[in-house]
């Protein structure tokens, strides 16, 4: 209800005007224009954004291999003038399959119809769909052959606080895991049941979840996952590796005979 600002899309002057009487009440600025721009500039936003998650996952693939912090390299980028403070410029797994992928499909569906090339879009969707694989090929790094191994995943959901499922990057990375690994866990302190998700045991602690584990993968940025005793989580772990895939562990808190894996930053310390 209190948005940065509102873009209308009207057929005509009386729609325009009806749309801004229906809005007067919302302090924020507005954009009119013609419908066709109006939808344009919607799959344009979200596709945009997508386009910088795909670019910052590439500059961490670049940091971890060059011994850069891709965490100081993104603020850095951030303080710039012409980046807004609140682009999503992060270390990272890339987009999910919601509302950003959606609009950034719409948008290639339409160049296709047209037959308007999109290779920029094309490559942002590429780079997103290679990303899903990160966590798998940094699995594969530290133990080799997955085949008989337990996998501790924290988290499910799409984001922290919240119940939600649908979109979430987890359960893309979990399915992509089926079949190759022994078997796949997982603690989310905001979900108890998995209905008809199969593939998945579900756990109700963290400590349940990484006993006699190979490696923990964070999933889900849950500021309780920050403050939990890695140390002993990982002495009854089968082999002490952590996959921080959203960079939530402080320094502090990872045991020293941990192999420890960051997005965009020196890895298997």
């Amino acid at each position: 209800m209190s948005p940065e600002r509102l873009v209308i899309g009207a057929s005509g002057k009386d729609a325009e005007k009806a749309a801004q009487m229906l809005f007067e009440h919302v302090n924020c600025r507005k954009m009119s224009m013609s419908l066709e721009s109006a939808e344009m500039a919607k799959h344009a936003m979200n596709s945009y954004l997508a386009l910088l998650i795909s670019f910052s996952g590439e500059i961490s693939d670049l940091c971890e291999g060059s011994g850069a912090d891709a965490r100081q390299v993104m603020a850095a980028l951030l303080s710039e003038p012409r980046v807004s403070p609140s682009a999503p410029l992060m270390p990272g797994l890339g987009f999910g399959g919601g509302t950003l992928a959606r609009d950034l499909q719409s948008l290639r569906a339409a160049g296709k119809e047209k037959g308007t090339p999109t290779p920029v879009l094309d490559a942002a969707y590429s780079a997103n769909q290679h990303r899903k694989n990160y966590v798998k090929d940094r699995l594969r790094q530290a133990l080799g052959s997955l085949s008989g191994k337990t996998i501790a995943f924290f988290g499910l959901t799409y984001k922290p606080n919240t119940d939600t499922l649908r979109r979430s990057l987890a359960l893309e990375i979990i399915g992509g895991l089926k079949g190759e690994a022994g078997g796949i866990r997982a603690y989310d302190p905001a979900i108890k049941t998995l209905a008809g998700i199969q593939g998945i045991t579900l756990c109700h602690s963290a400590e349940e979840c990484a006993k006699g584990a190979d490696a923990i993968v964070i999933s889900t940025a849950w500021s309780e996952f920050a403050l939990l005793d890695y140390g002993k989580l990982c002495a009854n772990m089968r082999t002490p590796v952590i996959i921080d895939s959203r960079n939530a562990l402080p320094s502090s808190s990872i045991p020293g005979k941990v192999k420890y894996y960051g997005v965009g930053v020196s890895n298997g310390v």
